[in-house]
């Protein structure tokens, strides 16, 4: 009896198991793969540049440096670095014992070499006399000689070769002639050109050293500040060597140096933005006022100025950061920088259209301001990923959300 009212509780147990498995297979062959949350904005077209930021240095307009015109002791030192200084201010003294046992030296210099030079030029001067009289005295024969060969061929005692061979000597001695006459006057104009140059630089080396025994002090040739100074007293001052440097005051520009790349994209009158730390973390415009057309010797690097706005009180030394604006593309196709994947040596990014990610490979130009240029791949207007493109792959569900909704 208890068997005959079991078996039908177990076959209805079964049937509701059997149903149960069939609901959860039926169930699982339903359920769509979740959609990622993704922020989107459509791509845009605009302007972009490259920017190349840098750091500079305050300087002033004009640096002058001082040198003593011959060795000599310091006697005494008048300034110190820092020191603001007028025209003609004393810097310095020297000692007077060394300066006329230098000048007595420079003065025998001088006209010895005088004598020297002198010499040289009268020598090329009669070296130009002596060419053209040999040179016409060869031109002379030759030209002779063409006219009594020509003649012999009239009347058959000369062969045309001998006429030929005459007439042809002639003319090179004309050739000749001119060439030698030129070697000569260009040595001439050399030893000319040398007697004025050497001549003018002792010339100068004496006045300076004639002022300097008046009073034995060097002064500023400019009004300006002390920027650099390295005489010691007691020390004996080589002419080579600069003794203080003078910066002139109220016309301070920022000295910065580029690269070649940065170079080919600069002119004069751009536009560069500039912080001056020291002063403000605001950023102001400043113009080129000259760029190097050869690089640094040492550091290959080419120098450039700019010229600070009025207003701008930034004293020498202090530090800048300088943006320069460099290549600039109109109508461009742009997208926030973050959008963009990179996958070995390809980049890609994603849109969001119809629900469904799609991956779009991209080539990329120009990067500036968070923005970055797509010369291939996008036109403009497309819903691009810009939030969760990460968790991506082609084809996946998207669900877009917008900024505020995201962070909630």
């Amino acid at each position: 009896m208890i068997k005959h009212r079991l078996f039908p509780l177990l076959i209805s147990f079964c049937l509701l198991l059997s149903v149960a498995g069939c609901s959860k297979s039926s169930d699982g062959d339903n359920t769509a793969p979740a959609a990622v949350v993704v922020e989107v904005t459509f791509v845009e077209r605009g302007e972009i540049t490259s920017d190349s930021r840098l750091s500079g240095t305050v300087v002033a307009a004009r640096d002058v440096t001082v040198n003593a015109p011959v060795a000599a002791k310091v006697l005494d030192i008048f300034v110190k670095n820092g020191d603001v200084v007028e025209e003609d201010q004393v810097l310095f003294s020297l000692d007077r014992e060394d300066l006329e046992k230098q000048y007595r030296t420079l003065l025998e210099n001088y006209y010895n070499t005088k004598e020297l030079l002198s010499s040289q030029v009268a020598s090329a001067r009669q070296s130009v006399e002596d060419t053209k009289t040999l040179m016409a005295e060869q031109l002379r024969l030759a030209e002779e000689n063409a006219h009594n060969t020509q003649a012999l061929f009239e009347i058959g005692a000369a062969s045309r070769l001998e006429r030929d061979t005459a007439a042809n000597a002639y003319t090179q001695a004309k050739i000749n002639a001119e060439s030698a006459i030129r070697q000569a006057e260009l040595g001439y104009l050399q030893a000319q050109t040398n007697y004025d140059s050497t001549m003018s630089s002792l010339e100068d080396s004496k006045e300076d050293l004639e002022e300097l025994l008046d009073d034995a002090d060097v002064k500023a040739p400019i009004a300006g500040v002390v920027s650099a100074l390295s005489v010691t007293k007691g020390a004996v001052l080589a002419p080579q060597v600069p003794a203080c440097v003078v910066s002139e005051i109220g016309k301070n520009e920022i000295a910065v140096s580029v690269s070649e790349t940065a170079h080919r994209f600069l002119k004069v009158g751009d536009a560069a933005d500039v912080v001056i730390g020291a002063l403000s973390s605001d950023s102001f415009p400043a113009t080129i006022l000259s760029i190097s057309p050869a690089p640094n010797a040492i550091s290959q690097l080419y120098d450039v100025r700019l010229a600070l706005p009025s207003g701008v009180d930034a004293g020498i030394g202090m530090f800048a950061d300088v943006v320069f604006h460099l290549e600039k593309h109109e109508n461009a196709v742009l997208v926030p920088t973050e959008a963009i994947l990179t996958e070995d040596d390809s980049q890609f990014v994603f849109t969001a259209e119809e629900g469904t990610a799609k991956k779009i490979m991209v080539t990329t130009g120009l990067t500036g301001s968070g923005v970055t240029e797509i010369l291939s791949g996008l036109d403009g207007g497309e819903p691009l990923v810009v939030k969760g493109q990460s968790y991506l792959k082609d084809g996946d569900p998207v669900r877009i959300v917008d900024r505020e909704e995201q962070g909630a």
